[in-house]
């Protein structure tokens, strides 16, 4: 009995906790199907009245908690209608924090009082489905602009197409000419698709700044094709040396020497004339200065002046030519004539046939740090 009047006595006056209310009243009744049927546990005199006094005391809970749960239920529906508007709003931005404040407020509610299984079940069911229409609707406005702006993106990716067509073998004037003509049309084009917009700007921003580097490195891209000739006219030479007396010219009818020789871009003078004269294709001109110095010690004095490493058989000479500098510098002496340019050593050298394997190396060593420097300099 005394269960039974806690359970009935459970329903305060105000402010009732309906989800507190609802499990007292379960687990009331739960506990009640425990202690059997009436008949097998009651006496027959007493059961009408206790079965009486039950039915009064679960009613005192159950009536009012069954009003408050058609209440919920007509709390839940109306978020079900709310969110049943937005799909109709057209909301674009607004619409995520719209969806989170319903969703939210349906948490209170249902933590407040859930209804019962099917229907708490049934109406969330409702209530996600319209949220989900809200996000279809926006999803198909949003299509719809994208498929105007995909219309669009065709413009930009010929634009980027004209800059990726361009190699750093293209004329620096036309490098320059198309670079200006697409950035102005790129700035005046319609926007891009968000779902491609990235990628199109990474793609354009890569072929513009490629291009960008072709203008800034078309002096050194030359200077890089005037070395690639140098060595390929001596690597003619020497090639021509290993297999002909040397001092046969012009070359022998039908060698192809002259034709191998003309596929390359001609070199800046003295350069060109001095390898022509040992290839034999032209006649030895007389030279405005011709240096007598030993093959070895022409090349020791271009390793100094432009700081390339000298064979270990050549350090100590490499130490007294720097001393007898030195020297020169603190007695402020003047030589009698200019000294030898690197430019003019290396002209010299390139006239010089028969190098042995290591002059040769050295050699080869002093072409590739002509090419890093990106000039001859002064003859």
């Amino acid at each position: 009995d005394g269960g039974i009047d806690a359970a009935a006595d459970a329903a305060p006056a105000t402010a009732p906790d309906w989800r507190a209310l609802a499990g007292t009243l379960e687990r009331f009744l739960s506990a009640w199907r425990k202690l059997g049927p009436l008949e097998h546990t009651v006496p027959h005199a007493a059961r009408a009245g206790l079965a009486a006094r039950l039915e009064a005391a679960v009613q005192r809970i159950e009536a009012p908690l069954q009003a408050a749960r058609r209440s919920a239920r007509s709390e839940r529906e109306a978020l079900v209608a709310e969110a049943r508007a937005l799909a109709e709003a057209g909301l674009g931005r607004d619409l995520v924090p719209r969806v989170r404040d319903l969703q939210a407020r349906w948490q209170h509610h249902a933590h407040a009082l859930p209804l019962a299984r099917a229907d708490e079940g049934a109406l969330w069911n409702e209530f996600r489905a319209a949220l989900d229409a809200a996000f279809a609707a926006r999803h198909a406005a949003f299509d719809a602009r994208d498929a105007e702006l995909r219309q669009q993106a065709a413009g930009r990716i010929a634009l980027i197409e004209r800059l990726e067509a361009l190699t750093e073998d293209t004329p620096t004037a036309q490098l320059k000419r198309t670079l200006d003509e697409v950035d102005g049309l790129w700035h005046r084009s319609a926007p891009a698709p968000r779902a491609a917009a990235a990628g199109l700007d990474a793609r354009y921003g890569r072929a513009r700044e490629a291009v960008r580097l072709w203008i800034g490195s078309s002096g050194l891209r030359q200077w890089h094709q005037v070395c690639d000739a140098l060595r390929a006219k001596l690597e003619l030479c020497e090639e021509r040396e290993a297999g002909a007396d040397p001092s046969a010219a012009p070359p022998a009818a039908g060698d192809g020497l002259a034709e191998r020789w003309a596929a390359w871009p001609a070199l800046p003078q003295p350069l060109e004339a001095a390898l022509a004269e040992r290839a034999g294709l032209a006649a030895a001109a007389a030279p405005r200065q011709r240096l007598q110095a030993a093959t070895d010690e022409l090349l020791l004095q271009i390793e100094a002046q432009w700081n390339l490493a000298s064979p270990p058989a050549f350090e100590a000479a490499r130490r007294e030519l720097k001393l007898q500098a030195m020297k020169a510098a603190l007695e402020s002496r003047r030589p009698a004539s200019p000294p030898a340019t690197p430019a003019l050593q290396l002209t010299e050298l390139l006239r010089r046939p028969g190098l042995d394997p290591t002059q040769r190396q050295r050699l080869g060593a002093v072409v590739e740090a002509l090419r890093r420097r990106g000039s001859i300099g002064p003859v």
